[in-house]
């Protein structure tokens, strides 16, 4: 996963691309998720000196942004350690707009899912991970993942309560 940063332009070439991407399915990109970007780039200046808090993008190998998110590791009452949490989580407009199978939207939902993982096994060290999900078809397709990461050695406890994905780690 990538921080995103207005200083470095890394925000700004994410709605660019974006933009395009609504362009070539004649959608307005400022109509597109109205109001969450906003926020977004909101959340990017508040949180500029936060270690533990910040928008970042998951990429492509081809450097395509494929997803943003909030995210922010945070003590929270019954868990011990931090908690990577996301929040308002974005896919390019590409998957919105386009035609793809069910099978390649839960494979970016799963690159999603492992890249949190990796990054709150690095930058943002957390014991814990709590991904909220946008939509009822992102909550179906993470009930069944759940069941299959619960039986995974490295995880600790799995469950989905209601639009919740919760996980900790071994």
């Amino acid at each position: 996963m990538k921080r995103l940063s207005h200083h470095d332009g890394s925000w700004s070439d994410l709605q660019d691309k974006w933009s395009r991407q609504c362009h070539e399915f004649d959608e307005d990109f400022v109509s597109y998720v109205p109001t969450t970007m906003p926020m977004l780039a909101e959340q990017i200046e508040a949180c500029t000196s936060d270690k533990w808090s910040g928008v970042f993008a998951v990429c492509n190998g081809e450097g395509e942004y494929e997803a943003v998110c909030f995210l922010n590791g945070a003590f929270i009452p019954k868990f011990t350690g931090r908690v990577l949490r996301v929040r308002h989580l974005i896919l390019a407009p590409k998957y919105d707009f386009g035609d793809y199978s069910e099978d390649e939207y839960a494979r970016l939902l799963a690159n999603v899912f492992e890249s949190v993982l990796q990054l709150s096994d690095s930058e943002l060290q957390c014991p814990h991970v709590k991904i909220h999900f946008r939509s009822p078809a992102d909550v179906a397709i993470f009930r069944e993942f759940a069941t299959k990461l619960d039986k995974l050695s490295h995880f600790s406890s799995v469950k989905m309560i209601g639009s919740w994905l919760f996980v900790s780690k071994a």
